[in-house]
C-alpha cells in the first residue's frame, strides 16, 4: 500500500485539516512526479481548491529529499520520510501579515540574514539548520524585525513553491543554502 492509501485511510479518522494535508500528500508521492520543484508546486497547486483557506493565508510547501535537511520557525506541519521525501507545509494568516513591505524593512532584512548565515551551515545534519534558523529568528528579534517565520534548506536537496498574496515574502540564497521569510510590518 502506498504512503496515500495509508494517509487518506488515517484521514478519515483525524481532523478537517485532513483535507488539505492528503491533497499535498497525494501530489508529493504521486507515481512519477518528477523533481522535488515539480512536487512541490504541484502540492501547492492542490491547495487552490480550499477557498476558504486561500483567502486567509499564505502557504509554502517545501519538499526535500530525505534527511537532507531543513528548519521552519512559524506554523507548520511536516511528513518526515514519506515516500522518500522530506516535507513541509507552512502558512499564516493573511491578516497576520502586512500587504506591502518597505523596502527599508527588505533591506535591512537581507544584511541581517547575510551576516548571520555566513558559515552557520552544515549540511550532513539537521541540527545545523535548526542552529540557522534559531540564530536568524534571535537576529531579526533583537534587530525588532517582526516576522511570520521561515524555512531554512539545501536547494541542491529540496525546492519550495509559495502562495503569497503580500510583498513582505522574501527568498535569499547564502552559502548555498536557501531562506524563505515572510515579513510582518
Amino acid at each position: 500500500m502506498d504512503c496515500r492509501k495509508i494517509f487518506l485511510i488515517a484521514c478519515m479518522w483525524t481532523s478537517v485539516l485532513c483535507s488539505w494535508e492528503s491533497a499535498v500528500l497525494s501530489e508529493v508521492c504521486k507515481d512519477g512526479a518528477g523533481t522535488n520543484q515539480q512536487r512541490a508546486t504541484a502540492a501547492r497547486d492542490a491547495l487552490k481548491p480550499f477557498d476558504g483557506w486561500l483567502t486567509s493565508y499564505l502557504w509554502m510547501v517545501v519538499v526535500t529529499d530525505h534527511n537532507a535537511g531543513w528548519a521552519s520557525n512559524g506554523h507548520s506541519k511536516s511528513w518526515n520520510n514519506t515516500c522518500g521525501k522530506d516535507i513541509v507545509v507552512w502558512w499564516v494568516k493573511t491578516h497576520e501579515t502586512g500587504n506591502v513591505c518597505s523596502e527599508v524593512l527588505r533591506e535591512g532584512t537581507n544584511l541581517i540574514i547575510n551576516r548571520e548565515t555566513n558559515g552557520t551551515f552544515v549540511t550532513e545534519t539537521d541540527s545545523r539548520y535548526s542552529t540557522a534558523r534559531d540564530n536568524i529568528k534571535i537576529r531579526l528579534d533583537n534587530a525588532g524585525v517582526n516576522h511570520d517565520g521561515f524555512v531554512v534548506y539545501d536547494p541542491s536537496k529540496g525546492a519550495h513553491a509559495a502562495m503569497v498574496h503580500a510583498t513582505c515574502f522574501l527568498v535569499q540564497e547564502v552559502n548555498g543554502k536557501k531562506i524563505v521569510i515572510f515579513l510582518d510590518n
